[in-house]
C-alpha cells in the first residue's frame, strides 16, 4: 500500500470571500461569474474598495487542488500538496491551514525566498454566483525543484489542476511530474477547474494531459468548450478519448460518471445555494477519497454529490472536519 492516496500540485492562493451586490461588480467593471487575473496594482485597488464597503466572510488557504486534498484528508485519507507561497503573512496562513487539516507538504520546497503569496478574492452575489479576481504572486512559479519526488512515487493518484496551464514553468513542471508518476505506477487525475482556463489555455492543457489520463473532472461548460461541441453528449464522446474515467458535474442536476463499460447518473441533493465557491473542488476531493478506499463509482459519486451540496449551502470553499465525518457516516 502506498503512503498517500493523493499527491496534488496547484496554484496556492489565500482565499478571501465577500458578499457583494451586483451593483458593486457593475461599478467596478468586474465580469460576473468569471475568474479574472489582476495585476498587483489592480488587486490592491480592489482590496481597498471591498474593505471600504464590506467585511470579509472568511480567510483560508485555497486553490483548486488544495481544496480537494483537504477534503481527502478530512474524510480520513492521506494527501500531499505541492505549490508555491511567499515568505509573507499570507504564506504562513496558507501553510498553517494545510497543517491544521493534516495535509503533508515540504515546507522548505513550497516556500519562495522572494515574492508575494497568491490571493483570490471571491465575491458572492445574492444569486449565489461566484466571481473571482486573482493575483497569482508566486503561485504561478511552481518549479520542478519544489516537488517532493519521493512522496509522489508513494502516491496512488497524481492530481493536477488546469490553473497551472497559464504559466509555461508550471506546465513544464506538471508534465515532468506526470511522467515520473506514471513510471512509479501512480494514476493521473486532472480537473479542468474553470471554463476560462479551458478557453484560453487549451493547448497547454492538452500538453499536460498528454496521451491521456486515468481520471478527468469537468463541468458541462468545460466539456463543451474543450471539445468545441454544441452539446454535452458530443463533448463527452470527445473527452472519453483522453480519459479512462470521466466525471462531469451538472450543478443542480447532479453528475455523470463514465468509464469503458458504464455510464452512471448521480442524483443531486437539493439545497438552498448560498455560495458555489469550492463545489467542484469538494466533489473531486470526495470522489478521489472514495475510490482510493475501494468504493464503487456509484458510491463515490453519491458521497461527492452530498459533499458538494453541503458546501454550497454555507460560506467558504470547505466544511470543517466534523462535518466531513458526518457526511461520510451518511454514505
Amino acid at each position: 500500500m502506498k503512503r498517500f492516496q493523493v499527491y496534488a500540485i496547484g496554484t496556492a492562493l489565500l482565499d478571501t470571500e465577500y458578499d457583494v451586490s451586483d451593483n458593486f461588480l457593475f461599478e467596478h467593471q468586474i465580469a460576473k461569474g468569471q475568474t479574472t487575473r489582476l495585476t498587483p496594482e489592480k488587486l490592491a485597488l480592489l482590496n481597498r474598495s471591498l474593505d471600504a464597503q464590506y467585511q470579509p466572510k472568511i480567510h483560508c488557504c485555497g486553490g483548486s487542488t488544495a481544496n480537494s486534498v483537504i477534503v481527502v484528508q478530512h474524510f480520513g485519507g492521506q494527501a500531499f500538496y505541492a505549490g508555491a507561497v511567499g515568505k509573507d503573512k499570507a504564506g504562513s496562513q496558507f501553510l498553517h491551514s494545510l497543517q491544521k487539516a493534516g495535509v503533508s507538504f515540504n515546507k522548505e520546497a513550497i516556500t519562495h525566498q522572494d515574492g508575494n503569496t497568491g490571493q483570490c478574492i471571491v465575491m458572492l452575489t445574492p444569486d449565489a454566483e461566484r466571481t473571482m479576481n486573482v493575483g497569482l504572486g508566486v503561485a504561478s512559479e511552481l518549479s520542478f525543484s519544489q516537488l517532493d519526488l519521493e512522496a509522489l512515487a508513494q502516491s496512488e493518484y497524481f492530481f493536477i489542476e488546469s490553473y497551472l496551464a497559464s504559466n509555461p514553468m508550471a506546465v513544464d513542471t506538471a508534465i515532468k511530474a506526470r511522467l515520473i508518476a506514471e513510471a512509479n505506477g501512480c494514476k493521473i487525475a486532472i480537473t479542468f477547474s474553470d471554463p476560462l482556463m479551458v478557453m484560453q489555455y487549451k493547448d497547454a492543457l492538452s500538453d499536460i494531459i498528454g496521451k491521456g489520463v486515468d481520471l478527468l473532472f469537468c463541468n458541462e461548460v468545460e466539456a463543451r468548450e474543450w471539445t468545441s461541441s454544441k452539446s454535452l453528449r458530443e463533448g463527452i464522446i470527445e473527452l472519453r478519448k483522453r480519459a479512462k474515467t470521466l466525471v462531469v458535474t451538472l450543478g443542480a442536476d447532479g453528475a455523470i460518471i463514465l468509464d469503458k463499460d458504464h455510464e452512471i447518473r448521480i442524483a443531486p441533493h437539493r439545497v438552498k445555494a448560498i455560495n458555489t465557491n469550492g463545489a467542484g473542488d469538494n466533489f473531486s476531493g470526495a470522489f478521489l477519497y472514495a475510490i482510493t478506499q475501494g468504493m464503487s463509482y456509484e458510491k463515490a459519486g453519491e458521497l461527492a454529490s452530498l459533499t458538494s451540496a453541503s458546501v454550497v449551502a454555507q460560506y467558504g470553499p470547505r466544511l470543517n472536519g466534523k462535518e466531513y465525518q458526518a457526511i461520510r457516516m451518511m454514505c
